[in-house]
């Protein structure tokens, strides 16, 4: 373990955040907002927020966009409220189209609309979407949002990515026909033209984890992808640094969820190891992308995909291999 000191670092951090919360902190759960804006939100639900773009997801009755930087006007100030989902209402058109304007990753908005807390669970068993939420550090979601203004600037970059999902999506929907949602899910990481009755199937066999994106496919792409660029003339340098920076966009296209941004991080560190020349170490690379999770957003900590996630690695590449070792010595005595 002193050859560690990631692993180290990582387990004092978890110690931190445990006793943290068990204080009473709002690291973990709970509104992290001063206590007079919750009032003053709790008073005036219709509220006027302004935030960045991240990205749109659309349906028949509504549309929701998550923002994030986003700020709440509040008593002629502008206050930090981290990030925000808001469900805007469409309306249709005589042509059947949504009245709504397309908008673009990075586009600066106005919205206003009535401000809630997201709710704990009231029922046992029953999904926490405070939790769920609290990951992506959403505290607030706004409901029946109407656009005020809009920036006419936006993202080129983070546009671009959207843009090559959904093209792939439509890739996969001529391709695949039926089984196009199945696809998506595996490779871009996009649930939402999930059969019901498919997710329902994986669900009841204990094996809903296929559709999502794991370290696995990770691997396959980017080890893929090193091999091939290094047959085609491109040194150890290059052929890394490439695969690196496209593994890294790819990560960010699918939605950067726990399970990809562990397996993108421990895959950067993996081929950093081979591009320098160093010995790639499971435990630190898995510890260092903990620690780095942990930091951008420590309700992950008891979050059960990144429970699962780590966990799976942890048993697969450290407890398996010890117990086999141990399990060949009584063997051979």
């Amino acid at each position: 373990m002193r050859r560690r000191p990631v692993c180290i670092l990582c387990m004092l951090l978890v110690v931190f955040l445990c006793v943290t919360d068990w204080l009473g902190f709002s690291l973990i759960r709970g509104n992290p907002l001063p206590e007079s804006v919750q009032t003053w939100i709790k008073k005036h639900p219709e509220s006027t927020i302004c935030g960045e773009v991240v990205r749109c997801r659309e349906n028949e009755d509504f549309q929701s966009v998550y923002l994030r930087n986003t700020y709440l006007i509040y008593n002629s100030e502008k206050v930090s409220i981290d990030n925000i989902k808001v469900y805007l209402k469409q309306k249709k058109n005589h042509s059947g189209n949504s009245d709504v304007d397309k908008l673009l990753a990075g586009s600066l908005v106005l919205v206003s609309g009535k401000l809630e807390e997201v709710q704990s669970p009231t029922n046992p068993g029953e999904f926490d979407s405070k939790a769920y939420y609290g990951c992506q550090r959403i505290y607030y979601v706004m409901k029946k949002g109407r656009i005020k203004k809009q920036s006419q600037s936006h993202s080129a970059y983070g546009q671009f990515l959207i843009d090559m999902q959904q093209k792939f999506a439509g890739i996969l929907e001529k391709t695949c026909g039926m089984e196009a949602g199945a696809f998506e899910a595996i490779v871009l990481g996009d649930k939402t033209n999930l059969d019901p009755e498919l997710k329902m199937r994986y669900q009841m066999a204990g094996i809903i984890h296929i559709l999502a994106i794991s370290g696995l496919h990770i691997s396959l792409l980017g080890m893929g992808l090193y091999n091939l660029l290094k047959k085609i003339g491109l040194g150890i340098w290059p052929a890394g640094l490439l695969a690196l920076v496209i593994m890294l966009q790819y990560g960010m296209m699918t939605g950067g969820s726990v399970s990809v941004m562990r397996a993108v991080c421990m895959f950067l560190m993996a081929a950093g190891a081979r591009i320098l020349g160093r010995i790639y170490d499971l435990p630190t690379a898995l510890a260092a992308s903990a620690v780095l999770i942990l930091l951008e957003s420590p309700a992950y900590l008891y979050s059960s995909g990144f429970l699962l996630s780590f966990s799976a690695v942890f048993g697969a590449g450290i407890i398996y291999p010890y117990l086999e070792k141990k399990a060949r010595k009584n063997n051979f005595a």
